[in-house]
């Protein structure tokens, strides 16, 4: 049995090709993979071409000790067992090139099983990914991913990546992304179980698409399976020939060499080794610059034959494990020794006929996303966010980090070792901690720059913040548009806080612009309650916790405070203007401000959220 891909490929052919594929013993001059360049060649007249250079033929004699001719000798494979299966509808995707956000085409196969039912429940869906140089179609042709896929009531699809010989960089993650969206959004897809597998340059590949994407409103991945995996694009440079190399510098790939593009090489690797440590092989890992670390709710499974002819696949692929399994990864590796081709009984121990896709699958089984650990660790490439926080990254071009343990039972939220973060913004009921307050916060920095600090989705409204344990008020920001607080985490500093509520503080007040630039005009709004008559304007030098008339003030009301009585409307609220001067010395201050209210009988009746006014 033979899939439609296959056949499809060798209809592109130019008349003299389907001679190349004739059954028979191949001598060396002929070429193996003709259906593969059918499919590349087809796929250049639709998206164009990229730059790179035409891939060279392989031939029987044609050395497979790299990936440039091992990732690209097709094998068969047995589909009897799968004969009494009614067979899936098979489907070509065309993702838009306005839709995929690189301006290229991703043109993808997919399949939906036998007894797909788009008004039943959701399904499963395996994106599988191909090795170098070979098509999407290519997976169908040597594994039986597709047809596991079918008797198990599982979408499939198989992506191009925009370029069979892009290594996984962001650009090729953007399509490949888009063609899982592409089914996400015209299939009946379980979004909490999508698995990933790919073979030798592919395996590096999901492995890194998994890691990458950790937003818990977008695409996750819920398990990954490599077979033959390679796994840093740095080392793969290293030990290519000029021709690998050549290709790597394109700027659809790297854009360089590692020597001038290390950080590009690392972002879209699994590994990563100090450049030129090896061999011996696997040279020395540096695990806080390897992306696999980031794969710590992700189960992998790992296959390879022991004999691989790409001689470090085995080496990689075992300390993958290793390094996986100490962060407590669930993991299952099973290694192979004398893989067949099913078709001719030739060896074939670096190709997808290395994978007992039975096993596999059963490994996948039952495996959900989990959108918000409550415990995680994460380095960002590009910042962005990981279960309950996200970061925004204060240099482009290098890692950021971040830790998060999350307490529920004692109220307690640690962020430590962040690096290379400008904010951080943790959110408390997403980190499973509900009701109310206080709640703890402990935050760290790890480098000389700081950050700041946004906590929300708190029970109850946050209204100031003090060093854990005490009542010595640490200075903060509010912003009751988002029930948020905002402290300022100094350089190689931990801050321990406790978030505080108070039921008094129920007045909201808000000031726009914020900052505001030197002579304009700031609208200040005080929202009180409808029993409030009148509002007590506080200007404040000082920020301190303060008794007054049986309230708790933030914003010091003493001397030097200028107070302003102001009068409200009978819905409890004013809104004024405030001009800000032109003078040297506003530039860039802050000024901590609050209002009272204030009703019958001169009651103090509310507090306002504490309030920075900030100057341009």
């Amino acid at each position: 049995m033979r899939h439609p891909y296959l056949l499809s490929a060798v209809l592109l052919l130019a008349p003299s090709a389907p001679s190349q594929l004739q059954s028979g013993p191949l001598s060396p001059g002929e070429i193996l993979n003709a259906a593969d360049e059918a499919q590349r060649q087809a796929r250049i007249a639709l998206t164009g071409d990229l730059g790179f250079a035409p891939l060279p033929p392989v031939r029987a004699d044609s050395p497979n000790d790299t990936i440039l001719f091992a990732d690209r000798r097709p094998v068969g494979q047995d589909t009897t067992s799968y004969d009494s299966i009614p067979g899936g509808t098979y489907v070509d995707i065309f993702v838009p090139k306005t839709t995929t956000g690189t301006g290229i085409f991703e043109i993808a196969k997919a399949m939906l099983p036998y007894d797909y039912d788009a008004g039943g429940a959701p399904y499963p869906l395996v994106v599988a990914y191909h090795g170098f140089g070979s098509s999407a179609a290519s997976v169908a042709t040597q594994s039986t991913i597709d047809d596991e896929c079918n008797a198990r009531g599982m979408l499939y699809l198989s992506v191009t990546g925009m370029d069979d010989q892009l290594f996984g960089s962001p650009l090729c993650q953007k399509n490949t992304q888009a063609a899982i969206q592409w089914m996400l959004d015209h299939y009946h897809v379980d979004a909490d179980r999508i698995y990933m597998v790919g073979f030798s340059m592919g395996g590096g590949i999901v492995s890194n698409f998994a890691a990458r994407h950790r937003d818990p409103d977008g695409i996750m991945i819920a398990a990954v399976g490599t077979v033959s995996a390679t796994l840093d694009w740095a080392q793969e440079y290293s030990l290519g020939n000029a021709t690998i190399q050549s290709w790597m510098q394109n700027n659809y790939n790297f854009g360089g060499s590692p020597t001038t593009q290390l950080f590009a090489y690392q972002q879209a690797s699994a590994l990563y080794h100090v450049l030129h440590s090896y061999p011996p092989m696997p040279g020395t890992l540096v695990p806080e610059l390897s992306m696999t670390q980031n794969l710590l709710a992700v189960p992998t499974y790992i296959t390879y034959d022991v004999d691989d002819s790409i001689t470090y696949v085995p080496v990689l692929n075992d300390e993958h494990e290793t390094f996986l399994s100490g962060l407590g990864v669930a993991t299952m590796k099973r290694v192979q020794s004398g893989t067949l081709d099913p078709d001719s009984g030739l060896p074939a121990p670096h190709s997808w006929a290395v994978l007992d896709e039975t096993e596999l699958f059963d490994f996948f089984d039952g495996k959900v996303v989990d959108r918000h650990p409550e415990d995680f660790g994460a380095q960002l490439d590009l910042g962005g966010a990981v279960s309950w926080v996200e970061t925004t990254q204060r240099t482009a071009g290098v890692f950021t980090y971040v830790d998060g343990q999350s307490d529920p039972v004692g109220k307690h939220l640690t962020l430590s070792n962040v690096q290379n973060a400008s904010q951080v913004s943790a959110d408390v009921g997403l980190a499973g901690i509900t009701g109310t307050l206080p709640v703890r916060v402990t935050a760290t920095s790890a480098d000389a720059g700081g950050f700041q600090l946004r906590m929300t989705g708190f029970g109850q409204t946050p209204c100031y913040v003090v060093q854990h344990g005490t009542n010595t008020l640490v200075s903060f920001d509010s912003d009751p548009s988002t029930g948020s607080l905002v402290v300022q985490v100094g350089p190689n500093t931990t801050l321990d806080l406790d978030v505080v509520h108070d039921p008094k503080w129920t007045t909201v007040y808000t000031s726009t612009p914020n900052p505001a630039p030197q002579g304009s005009m700031a609208t200040v709004t005080i929202d009180g309650p409808r029993s409030s008559t009148q509002a007590l304007w506080v200007i404040a030098v000082y920020e301190i916790l303060t008794p007054v008339k049986g309230v708790t003030m933030t914003a010091f009301p003493g001397t030097p405070a200028i107070l302003v009585p102001l009068p409200l409307d009978g819905n409890g609220d004013i809104t004024f203007g405030l001009n800000i001067p032109v003078d040297p010395l506003l530039e860039g201050i802050r000024v901590p401000t609050q209002a009272v209210t204030i009703g019958a009988g001169g009651v103090f009746e509310s507090v306002s959220n504490h309030w920075a006014l900030r100057v341009q």
